[in-house]
């Protein structure tokens, strides 16, 4: 989309007053770092984030060899803070409410924040057939409650909030051992930076009391975040503007997930379109979005830039 927005304005054949450029940013799913590419260029990683990749650290330095690149040069990679004019960015909605309501067009009012933890659980390995039931330090049992602690805290105090326990880890990992050690792979988002802050701290007192209920130590550790943002509201009404020129809808909503905006949005002025999803699936072998919803997108992006560069 945004090549073919590129080539229909040099067929313009208008002089640009200023360079365009495409952006093809890498792991904006996070599948080793969380909006790695825009990260990088934005100047927000630092060695740390880089050595807790999700899919493990040998892994990730092994990927990044396969595309002769390290983590160094990674943190090399920012760029100037040389103003642009705009950032301009189209997705699929990952979800139902444009599909829901009908709606051709979804401008971005922002996105949440996604911190992300490893709750650690830590008991005594012994015989699982020998071991009595009452004097187990058994990981598994601290886990599993504080995982449904995490579901019934967001339900009942912070419905303004999401979280998700992804992954438990288990040591040693047999079938017939008393789990010694349970690491839960956990994130919590949510638009507000305090109420974030009030989440994870209702989740570190939840798990310690799970840890003491079945006579465990327990270690809350924070891995990373990206930070809620807000979308610029004259690159929002660009698009708002070339949807409704197009004789499409729109509306205007938050975004639930990470994109790669958000961190454009620290050096300019940056915004971020949906077109809809199909029954809201993402990250699935279900995902899709119909090829006329994509034309609209690719055609809002265009006439939005067009505005952008010969504001009236």
């Amino acid at each position: 989309a945004a090549f073919e927005a590129l080539q229909s304005l040099r067929d313009l054949g208008e002089t640009m007053p200023v360079n365009l450029e495409v952006i093809d940013f890498t792991d904006e799913e996070g599948t080793w770092v969380s909006l790695m590419g825009s990260r990088a260029l934005t100047g927000q990683l630092d060695a740390r984030d880089l050595e807790h990749p999700h899919g493990g650290l040998a892994a990730f330095d092994e990927a990044l060899a396969r595309a002769d690149l390290t983590r160094s040069g990674i943190l090399r990679a920012s760029r100037s803070d040389e103003p642009f004019q705009a950032y301009l960015e189209l997705h699929i909605e990952q979800g139902t409410r444009l599909e829901s309501t009908g709606t051709d067009i979804g401008v971005v009012t922002g996105m949440v924040g996604i911190y992300k933890y490893a709750v650690t659980f830590l008991g005594v390995a012994n015989h699982a057939g020998t071991t009595p039931m009452d004097q187990r330090r058994d990981a598994a049992q601290g886990a599993a409650a504080f995982a449904m602690q995490v579901r019934s805290i967001v339900m009942e105090r912070f419905t303004d909030c999401v979280a998700n326990v992804g992954n438990m880890a288990f040591k040693p990992g047999a079938y017939n051992i008393v789990p010694r050690t349970v690491v839960c792979s956990m994130e919590l988002r949510s638009s507000d930076a305090d109420r974030a802050r009030a989440l994870e701290a209702a989740f570190r007192d939840a798990a310690q009391a799970a840890a003491a209920q079945y006579g465990l130590k327990m270690k809350f550790d924070y891995i990373g975040a990206v930070h809620p943002r807000t979308m610029d509201a004259g690159v929002r009404q660009a698009f708002s503007a070339a949807a409704a020129s197009l004789g499409l809808s729109s509306r205007n909503l938050p975004s639930l997930a990470g994109h790669d905006a958000q961190n454009m949005a620290l050096l300019g002025p940056a915004g971020l379109i949906f077109v809809p999803s199909k029954g809201g699936y993402s990250h699935s072998a279900r995902e899709y979005t119909r090829w006329d919803d994509c034309v609209r997108g690719c055609r809002t992006l265009f006439e939005a830039s067009r505005r952008l560069l010969n504001p009236a």
